[in-house]
Order: structure tokens, then sequence, then C-alpha cells
């Protein structure tokens, strides 16, 4: 995958937190356990929450950074072991990643 804007990036994510979103809302609709299927539908939540963050992003204030250092970004499936998590980022969140 080559991007070649901040459009592209964006773009990209957001693509990514429906295909998360409709993957969670689907495993919770097949979910006999109510419990889980509760979780998994909060975690469909969170991803289209993440969509719309992204859908009202201001890229034009990526703009000076994306001019001074444009080159192709390449992606990784490698898994994060260690992440910081920002205090915003909800116990949910959390739990899906060590999911």
């Amino acid at each position: 995958m080559e991007f070649n804007s901040i459009d592209d990036i964006v773009e990209f994510a957001i693509e990514k937190e429906v295909e998360a979103a409709d993957f969670y809302q689907a495993a919770a609709e097949n979910e006999d356990v109510k419990g889980i299927a509760s979780v998994l539908t909060e975690y469909a939540e969170e991803e289209r929450k993440h969509e719309k963050m992204l859908k009202n992003l201001n890229r034009s204030t990526f703009s000076p950074f994306w001019h001074k250092r444009k080159q192709n970004i390449k992606i990784t499936l490698k898994p994060c072991t260690m992440i910081t998590w920002p205090p915003r980022v909800t116990s949910t969140e959390k739990r899906a990643h060590s999911f």
C-alpha cells in the first residue's frame, strides 16, 4: 500500500475502522452469550467513534508536516508490544488490544 497524501492515510484509517466495527457487530450478532455479545457491541461502538473522529479530523493541520517529509509510508502487521496508552483511551480499547 502506498500513501501519497494525508487524505490517503486518513481514508485508509477510516476504512479499517469501518471494517473493525462491522467485524465486531457481526460477531456480537452471532454470539449466544449475552455478556460476550455486549462486549463485542461495545467494541463496535468504539470503532464507530474512531470512524467519526477521523471523518471530522482537520487534515489541513498535517499538511506542513507531510510536505517536509513526504515518503512512502509502509504498513507493518507486526503486533505492537509496547504501547503507552493516552489518558483518554477507554478500558474497552485496552481490553480489545489484549484480546
